[in-house]
Parts: C-alpha cells; structure tokens; sequence
C-alpha cells in the first residue's frame, strides 16, 4: 500500500518539512530518521511511502529542519492518526498542521478518558461494499459525552443537506477520536461542512462548532482508493465544563481494616465516596518509595528515593492472602489494630509491620506469583527502573542507612548496578523488591481502572526534586549537582526560606538525549494518572540553591540567574567591597542583642575581628553545618547561643556566584537583617532598587526562555492535564509562559498573585486554574480564620460584604459561604482539602481541633508528616451523610 502524505505549510527559505511517526518506513519516532517531504507548489508539501498492507494504525507528527538539519519547529503532539479498515492500494493523507488548540487541556486523557469516557470503542460503520474512492473524516472531539454522539453534516445529499435530522453520525475511534467514511462520489467538488454533538435524541440539545462553515475542493482524488481528511479539531468555542474534587495525603486516610496508615484499599473507597458526593476527582500527594533510614525522617513524601518505585507502606494488606503462619499473623494484626485507632500515623512502626507481612508473604506466595504471566510482563516492561533499583535497595538495605556516598558501590557505572540485580546468588533478595513493586502496580493500576469507570479522575503530584540518596543519583550521577541542594526563598509560610536538600538538576546534560530521565517519569506516572500537579513548577524557571554546607535558605541564590559584577553593584550607588559584603559580620552594637549575657564568651571562642566594630565568624564554626554539629554543652548558653551564631551566618549582602568569579547575587530579605540597620538612607534606597530590579526584572527574559525549553519538549510527550503549583516569588515569566502553554495555575484566594492585594478576586480567575481553599503547606481554612484577627475581620467585611465582628471561629455557614466562592469560580477545577470540606459539619467541627488538620509546617525542615483523617472512610460515607448532602448540593448549585 502507498500512502501519499499532504500538508499545507508555509516554510521560510531554507526550511524543510519531515513526518516522525511510528512505522519503520518514518522512523520508529526517531527524528532523525525521519520521512523528509518535497515542495510541490502553494506551500504544499508531499511524501510518499510504501506499507504493509495488514498494518492498520500509524501515529505521527510534522517536524521543521533549517537548511543544517536542526529542529526548528514541530507539531504539538503525536496526534496525526492513520486507522486503515480496508486493504487499499494507494491512500491521501490531506493534513494539516496542529498547533497547541486555544482549550489544550480538553486533548488530555484526562478529559477523554475520564470526564468523557467512552466504554471501549463505539461500533464503526459498516464497511461500504460499493465500489469508488472512500473519503475518510478523522476529527478530534474529545469532550462528547458517553451518552452524547457527535455528527457532520453539510452541503451534500449524502451529509443531509444542513439538516441536523439527516446528519452523518460518526464513530468513536478512542482517545477523543471520530470518524466517518464517505463516498468521493455522493459529494460535491467543493464540500461544505461543520460538525455538532447531539445530546437528545429529538435535536433539541445541540452543541455546533464555533466558526464558519468548513470547506475542502477535491483535486485529483480519483488518483486514490481514499482520501483522509486528517488533523481536524471541533472548535469547541466558550464551552468550559468545570469540574470538583477533594486532595488528601494517601497516608492521611483511614478504613476500619487498615494497618495504621492510608493504602490503596481505602483510596478504592474513596473513590466511592467521591462519586457519592457528586465530585469528579481525588488529588493525592507524591506515593513514590522514601524508604531509606526507616524513622520519621522518611515520612516526607518529597523525599523520594526513586521516581518510579512506589511505596511499599501504602500495600492494601486486607487485598492480599492471609498468612499460614496463625501465630505470626495473629500477631501481626494485633500490632495492627493498634497502630489503625491512633490519631496520628507512628510511620516507623507501620513501615516495620507491614514490611514484616510482605517478606513473610514473598517466602509463602512468591514462588506462585513470579511465575504468573502479568508477573514476568511487569518485570519485562519495567526492567528499565526496577533492575537498578532493586539492585539499590539491597545495597540500602544491606548499609543500613549508611548515607550514599560511603558506599563501597557508590561509583559503580550502570553496567556493573544491571550485574548485581541480575547476580544468581542474590536472586531471592532481588525479586522480593520486585515482588512487592508487582503487587502495590497491580493494587493501583486496579483502583485508576475502578475510578476512571466510576468518572473518577485521579491526580498525582510529581516531586519537583529526588532525594540526595535516591536511587536516581546513585544510578545516573551526572544528572545532579550534589554541592548544592534545592529550597525556596522566603515567604509568608517560611521567613527564613526553605532547603529541600534535594540536589540539584543538570538540566545542560539533561537536554543531551531529550530529557529522557524527565520523559521516563512522566511515562512512569500515566500509568497511574491522568492528571498531575507539578509540584514548585517556578524550578523549570529557575530554582533556589543553597550550598550544602549553609542550611538556610536565606543564603541562596537563583540558578540560572544573571548575577552582578562589582562595577554594575557601584553603578548603582551601593559601596561594595568585596570581603565586607560577602563575609557574615556582626556589628559590636549588635552583639548584646544576639547573645545576651553570654556575648563576651561568644566573641573571644567564636567570632573574630573584621575591620572596625565588626566581627565576622570564626573558621571553626564559619558555616551553618559546623555550626550545628557543636555540643551544646560545649557552648556558652547552649542552643541558644547556636541560633545566635546561625543568625550570623546569614549577615551577609550578597552570595558569591559558585560558577562565575566576581560575581554577587543580592541576599534575599537583606532588608530584614541587622547589618541592613547599619546602612544609611541612601544605602537603604540604593539597595532596595537593586534589589527589586534583580529579583524581579533582571532575570525575567532568561527565566522564560529557560522554562520554555525545559517544559515544551517535556508536555508534548504526555497526554495528562499538567497542573502547576506556582505560589511563592513569582516573576513575570511565569504566568505568561503558563498562559501560552495553558498549564492549569493554582489559585488561592488568601495568597493572591497580584501585588496590593489581600484577596484574589473569585470572580475574575482564569479557567485554566485549579482554585483551592489552602494546601497541605498551609493552614485548613478553619484555622487560617482563627490564626489572624485583622486578615480575618478584613475578609468578613470586604470579601463576604458583613458588617460587625467578624466571629472568632469558622462556623459552618461561613465555610459554606467560602466554599462556595471558589466553586463558583471560572476555574476548571476546584479542589479543596478534605478538612476544608469537613468544615461544613458542625459535628465535625466539634470533634476535631482546627490544629491537627495541618499537614505540614514548610517552616520545619525536620516535620512529622503523620496526619490522619478523624474518621474511617467508611464513617465518612455512611455516617456522614448531612456532611455529604451539603458537598452535593453545593456542588449542583455551583454547575460544576
């Protein structure tokens, strides 16, 4: 079979036009193997290649080379879609070219495969058994409800002539696909059409395409067996559905058979309770494995140790078979219905029991279930990941939290980590890990099918950054700069910043193979989701790094950045020297201040003299890690004599750049400092310029042209609804880049984006946005309103219009009234913390202090993360129901 590609594009002088696609004949997606096209004439490009003739289905996507072969520009997705149902002998592609559509986030599986699922493949057509040229209408619809059809209609007897009754009905093909065949010979050469969804069964509720009238001239089509018209798209116009939902930890939840902690199983009947309460989602924070030291430091689900592997914790146990063992497994469920009643999770002591199930499990069912067919199909299609990282947690295991670096197999290359997974002697070790990868995969793979049945659609939370003793930096070290660790600079949450201690990305050396580490983990993600949040997407912009010997995150810088060079510092005014502005210093006035009665001691054992009145910090004791690895006992006025010393390790104006000698950044919040005290007005209004000239326009161009790079190769390989977590220091960057992507922003009505004001405005929010009452960073909206009288009165009488005192409290019409405001909003979706709906019940209020809903205090780098829900899943849907009727009926109410 011939098939005749054809497009329409208009290329400057030098540009050439290619298809990558999935046959052999286009390359296997190798780009540069692609099927490179012929200008014809009118910007028409053609290619012609010959298949298979049984082959039925062949992806691909356009590409731009200049005249040196480099890639200039290419089609949004892999979204050109050849299906074959009949053995012709030559076939037209008529294309044409797919930029990002103005409603990008409606191609995501998200929508076509959950919102607007289609249960299976809808019948086709039957096959004509006329004989003429077929013309093939392949069209991308994807927000058609299952009960809804989709339908062409035009100025040809065989499309009804206009007549909506009389309308060609088309056939499903997947993925928010459509098709119709035609006969070339019942149309006109010059074809008008448009295409509408029927949502009766009488016409009465019809949905047209936006725009005029669609029109195609047929020119030689005689020449082939079919003509596809190809890479259409239903202009949807202001159709914007918007849809609710609820975010809570995996760990947070509670069912009356669990093991101490949230699992898969009370995620299955969560999912229950979602559809109960009329939502269409549930947002779940990061389920990758962070196993490594086994206490509470591996409770924080950022710190993940592979991005693939899940969390062996989150086992749904009562899924599993029993034990054979009676006295063991009596034992074990014992322990259990201890740790399942506590308010709070004791992560150690849950990690030990289950992991003591699971190797007792893998020596009584292991042998049966690795010779399972989906067994060796899981391992096969994961070797990629799993062999590397079971090899790692071996090793982890065999060290004992012995940190990475002390290894003996620290260096190892990839070669010689693939030859100790696959070492015979170490067999059984080995597939215990796969084991129990195989059984948490099937678990959940089980829950996303029950959910996307149920129109349940599940969101996961991509880490921005991986643990400095993940299994990533072991296997693929030159991917990370280990001298630095990730963080974010001062906020409202955390005024002295955050240091993540995560290392930080190459993204130079990840570009090299088209950040195929980045792509893996998406692919490694959809297997699960179909909708992600990005968590600090503001780290493909740029990212906050802190030197591993500093601790705080005040003495970070942006990377990438244009730092300052001493001249630009003098040509603003401000007096620089070199040792005075980048040493920590303290000024002798200020030592009482820090130190209390213990200064004289601190300044004769600590500090050390620099110029004059100034004392900067002694070598002993020069960074914040020295720091504090001094005994207290040691020290005159113990700890707090060490958060003196802390203090001044953060004295500095500017931080040395680590790549580019002679160059400075600005030290965030310098304003806040005591050596800021010291300036004079001038030096005050000088800084504050340069400051705010730095932070906020200086880098902008940079910071959009780097997020750009980063994020359109990388969104372009996944079919998930991307959302981004961009609170914090926002440049202007990056609502623009997340506008022209149409990346879904977060919206928080007490944390507003624009300067000046309290409140974000509900009612002018964007619809490419997820809107929420707070975030697991945060406090739950009852204890927000109880945390800050004047936000609070502020709120009542400027936001909700109430004259008075605003109550102390939140009571329930208050949250009603909240809740209601974010529901209403233009937003897509709005999603709101489990505890925010919680607020509605005056039982619940009642039962549950607002303190223990937190989830986590970013202020506190060492945060337990142990929430729990106050009541099972089960409570929740079966006892709650004056709780459920009111998530219900707001939820109609808002039309989401």
């Amino acid at each position: 079979m011939e098939i005749v590609f054809s497009i329409n594009y208009r290329a400057e002088w030098g540009q050439r036009l290619c298809i990558s696609g999935s046959s052999v004949e286009l390359g296997n997606w190798d780009e540069a193997l692609a099927l490179e096209l012929t200008a014809t004439s009118d910007d028409r490009w053609e290619g012609r290649v010959t298949v298979d003739g049984r082959r039925k289905d062949i992806a691909y996507y356009y590409l731009v080379r200049d005249a040196e072969g480099r890639l200039v520009h290419k089609e949004w997705k892999r979204m050109h879609h050849l299906v074959l149902d009949h053995s012709y002998k030559r076939v037209l592609m008529d294309d044409r070219w797919i930029d990002r559509p103005k409603n990008a986030p409606f191609y995501s599986s998200a929508f076509y495969d959950v919102f607007f699922r289609h249960e299976g493949r809808m019948d086709r057509a039957p096959k004509s058994k006329k004989e003429g040229v077929k013309v093939v209408m392949q069209l991308y619809a994807p927000c058609v409800h299952p009960d809804d059809k989709i339908y062409m209609t035009g100025n040809a007897l065989a499309l009804g002539e206009w007549s909506v009754q009389d309308a060609r009905v088309m056939h499903h093909l997947g993925q928010g696909e459509w098709s119709v065949t035609l006969e070339k010979d019942e149309l006109p050469p010059t074809l008008e059409y448009k295409f509408f969804i029927r949502g009766r069964d009488d016409f009465s509720d019809i949905r047209w395409e936006e725009g005029a009238n669609r029109i195609y001239r047929f020119e030689s089509a005689e020449a082939y067996g079919a003509v596809y018209l190809a890479g259409l798209c239903f202009r949807e116009g202001d159709y914007m559905p918007r849809y609710a939902g609820t975010v809570i930890p995996l760990f947070g939840l509670r069912s009356e058979n669990d093991w101490g902690i949230g699992d898969f199983g009370a995620l299955h009947q969560m999912v229950d309770w979602a559809a109960a309460t009329r939502q269409h989602m549930l947002q779940l924070l990061p389920i990758n494995d962070t196993t490594y030291t086994r206490t509470i430091r591996d409770s924080y689900p950022y710190n993940i140790v592979s991005v693939m592997a899940l969390h062996p914790i989150y086992i749904h146990i009562d899924a599993l078979p029993r034990l054979k063992d009676e006295a063991l497994w009596n034992e074990l469920i014992r322990r259990a219905q201890e740790l399942s009643v506590r308010e709070q999770t004791d992560y150690p002591a849950v990690l030990a029991l289950k992991e003591e199930y699971l190797h007792a499990l893998y020596r009584q069912e292991g042998a049966a279930v690795m010779r399972k067919k989906a067994f060796r199909q899981f391992v096969s299609l994961s070797a990629d990941w799993l062999d590397s990282y079971v090899a790692y947690c071996y090793l982890r295991d065999k060290y004992d939290g012995l940190p990475l670096h002390l290894w003996q197999e620290y260096t190892w290359d990839r070669a010689q980590i693939e030859r100790l997974a696959a070492a015979p002697e170490l067999k059984s070790e080995m597939n215990y890990y796969r084991f129990v990868q195989f059984l948490l995969h099937e678990q959940l793979q089980a829950v996303t099918l029950y959910a996307e049945h149920k129109g349940i659609l599940l969101k996961g939370d991509i880490p921005i950054g991986v643990s400095s003793h993940s299994a990533e930096v072991w296997l693929e070290p030159a991917l990370f700069d280990t001298e630095h660790a990730a963080g974010a600079p001062p906020d409202q949450f955390a005024e002295e910043g955050q240091n993540w201690g995560f290392p930080i990305y190459r993204w130079d050396v990840m570009s090299r193979n088209g950040f195929a580490w980045w792509r893996k983990r998406f692919e490694g993600m959809a297997a699960y989701f179909k909708a992600f949040r990005i968590d600090h997407i503001l780290g493909f912009f740029r990212i906050w790094e802190v030197p591993t010997k500093q601790v705080s995150g005040l003495l970070g810088h942006f990377n990438p950045a244009l730092p300052l060079t001493e001249k630009e510092i003098k040509e603003y005014g401000f007096p620089f020297d070199r040792q005075f502005c980048t040493l920590p210093l303290i000024h002798a006035d200020d030592l009482q201040r820090v130190f209390g009665r213990y200064a004289g001691e601190v300044l004769v054992g600590y500090l050390r003299p620099f110029g004059v009145n100034y004392f900067t910090l002694d070598l002993k004791c020069f960074y914040q890690t020295d720091i504090l690895a001094l005994d207290p006992d040691s020290v005159p006025g113990g700890n707090d004599t060490i958060a003196g010393l802390m203090r001044v390790a953060t004295e500095v104006c500017f931080v040395i750049d680590p790549e580019k000698p002679g160059s400075f950044h600005p030290r965030i919040s310098f304003e806040r400092t005591l050596r800021y005290s010291h300036l004079n007005i001038e030096e005050k209004r000088v800084w504050q310029r340069m400051s705010e000239d730095y932070f906020y326009k200086r880098n902008d161009a940079l910071w959009k042209e780097t997020a750009l790079s980063h994020l359109i190769p990388l969104l372009s390989s996944t079919d998930m609804l991307v959302c981004a977590e961009d609170l914090g220091m926002i440049p202007p960057a990056v609502p623009e880049v997340m506008e022209q992507l149409q990346l879904l922003s977060l919206v928080l009505e007490r944390t507003p984006k624009n300067l000046g004001q309290d409140f974000a405005d509900m009612e002018r929010q964007p619809y490419c946005s997820v809107c929420t009452t707070s975030t697991h960073d945060m406090p739950p909206m009852r204890l927000w309103w109880q945390q800050n009288e004047a936000l609070r009165q502020r709120y009542y009488t400027q936001v909700l219009g109430e004259e008075g005192s605003a109550p102390e409290v939140c009571t329930p019409d208050l949250a009603r009234r909240i809740l209601m405001r974010h529901l209403k909003a233009a937003s897509m979706l709005a999603i709101f913390p489990l505890s925010d709906w919680m607020a509605l019940s005056v039982d619940l209020q009642r039962m549950v202090p607002p303190e223990s809903e937190q989830i986590n205090h970013p202020e506190d780098s060492h945060h337990y993360w142990c929430y729990r829900m106050p009541m099972t899943v089960e409570a929740l849907t079966a006892d709650c129901k004056e709780l459920n009727e009111a998530i219900s009926a707001l939820i109609r109410a808002s039309g989401r």
